[in-house]
């Protein structure tokens, strides 16, 4: 297979960066004679140029968009670096990417795919929007288990998803979606309005099926987020599930009771973080967290949280 990795950037994650490139560059150590890649970088990549470590710099190619980074145009970053590409495959990421030791032989063993998405690990071991579906009349918006179908199916956002270069060919970004002009939250998307993702994967899958390979693992490097049932959140006030360890040796009913007023305001990740906590030992609290994981969709297969250690 060849490859084209798509990362756009605004140029600030420098240390992530720097930790998908070499997630890249080790499924590619001892690479056989059909397989190749290229790492094309799109944005703001001043910084990146003089900053980063490439094991083969010839394998890197800059497209130099800082405005469209500015601007939030992630339409404009991914058409011009695709229109770079000079491989058969385009791998779609964003800038906290890190793609797992054994990506590529899983992706080998897709089988034939035009769209193929991972499963995608939040870093506390739950699912991000990886096998998703947006809009459908019998499931909404939720992250779907395996095993299941729809004909919603969507590619979320720059999580790492492969296409088939001809898809491009035929179905570019619509470059008018920024992430100031488009969907600002989850009540845009409840009220079914589009981003640039959402708006691309209607389009593709008009000609295109999406597929999912559930053994394909991705991990979207930002601790800020967690999913709760079948559908994702992000911490409020936290950068992680670690704030909780500082409360762990208070009553479990007292956890409890504070997860009720974050929930009452809204800070649904921090909430469930709380009764995560607790619910191994404390009946009550596990009785709560699996009453908000139903109302979060219900439970979600391939979602593994991993607690304070």
């Amino acid at each position: 297979m060849k490859i084209s990795f798509i990362i756009i950037t605004n140029g600030t994650k420098l240390d992530k960066i720097q930790n998908q490139i070499d997630s890249i560059t080790a499924n590619f150590t001892s690479k056989k004679n059909d397989e190749d890649y290229e790492v094309i970088i799109s944005g703001n990549v001043a910084k990146i140029k003089d900053s980063l470590i490439f094991k083969d710099k010839s394998k890197t190619i800059f497209v130099d968009n800082k405005e469209a980074a500015e601007t939030g145009n992630l339409s404009k970053m991914r058409n011009d670096a695709c229109a770079c590409s000079n491989m058969d495959y385009l791998v779609i990421s964003d800038d906290d990417i890190i793609f797992s030791n054994n990506w590529l032989s899983a992706l080998k063993k897709t089988g034939d795919f035009d769209i193929v998405v991972p499963r995608v690990f939040c870093p506390d071991g739950t699912r991000f929007w990886d096998y998703s579906c947006y809009l459908s009349p019998t499931k909404g918006h939720i992250i779907l288990n395996p095993e299941e179908e729809d004909d919603y199916i969507y590619m979320s956002g720059g999580t790492g998803w492969v296409m088939k270069k001809e898809v491009w060919n035929e179905f570019k970004w619509d470059e008018s979606y920024t992430i100031y002009s488009s969907v600002k939250g989850i009540q845009d998307y409840k009220n079914g309005n589009h981003n640039e993702d959402t708006e691309y994967s209607m389009r593709c899958r008009s000609k295109y099926k999406i597929k999912h390979n559930p053994n394909l693992h991705n991990t979207h490097d930002d601790s800020k987020y967690t999913s709760i049932g079948r559908v994702v959140r992000k911490r409020n006030f936290q950068d992680s599930q670690c704030w909780t360890k500082v409360l762990s040796k208070f009553p479990a009913k007292v956890l409890i009771d504070l997860s009720d007023i974050l929930l009452k305001y809204g800070i649904e990740a921090e909430a469930v973080d709380l009764l995560r906590e607790t619910s191994e030992k404390d009946f009550a609290s596990k009785l709560k967290l699996d009453s908000i994981q139903k109302a979060f969709g219900g439970e979600l297969k391939g979602s593994n949280f991993k607690i304070n250690e």
